[in-house]
């Protein structure tokens, strides 16, 4: 009588163990798959932040650089006014004009540079941003698809591994 006694003990506790095995077990896997799905969902934020901060920055550069063109230009204007009253000053016209001319082609030499590096910046810009969500779309749809597999194999051995398990003991109680 002892010996069923230890034995109905025993198999209680080892029921126990193996229920809160199980219960451990559905909690990690389920804490996994929101895991997974949450650093989705946190990357897709991520990237419409990105999207939204580089759409907003162009406005802004392109009134940085309006004001830089606007303050060449005045200047420009102002050095030409002050240059030919210099000019009627000291009686050096012709030194100057020609200083003026070489200063002009430099300052539309500088600002078609910066104009088509403007262009060539933003066009990078925005290739290299469609690149990098396009890459991180896909990384995060393997992400998810591989996680989905792993919780999927994961619960399949569980459940074989109980009904095998459960199997044994129903031949073992037959018995």
């Amino acid at each position: 009588m002892a010996a069923t006694k230890t034995s109905k003990r025993f198999q209680n506790r080892r029921n126990q163990i193996m229920n809160s095995a199980k219960t451990a077990h559905c909690k990690v896997v389920n804490f996994a798959d929101e895991l997974i799905e949450g650093t989705v969902a946190t990357g897709t934020k991520y990237q419409k932040v990105a999207a939204k901060a580089i759409r907003k920055s162009e406005p802004l550069i392109e009134k940085q650089i309006d004001i830089v063109f606007d303050s060449l230009e005045m200047f420009t204007e102002q050095f030409q006014n002050n240059s030919k009253r210099l000019q009627k000053l000291l009686g050096i016209t012709k030194a100057v004009d020609n200083t003026t001319m070489k200063i002009n082609q430099t300052v539309k030499m500088v600002s078609e540079k910066l104009e088509d590096g403007f262009e060539d910046a933003s066009k990078t810009l925005k290739s290299t941003f469609n690149q990098g969500k396009a890459k991180s779309d896909k990384l995060a749809k393997s992400v998810k698809v591989e996680g989905k597999k792993a919780v999927k194999t994961t619960r399949k051995k569980v459940k074989a591994a109980t009904s095998k398990k459960t199997s044994s003991r129903a031949k073992a109680t037959k018995k």
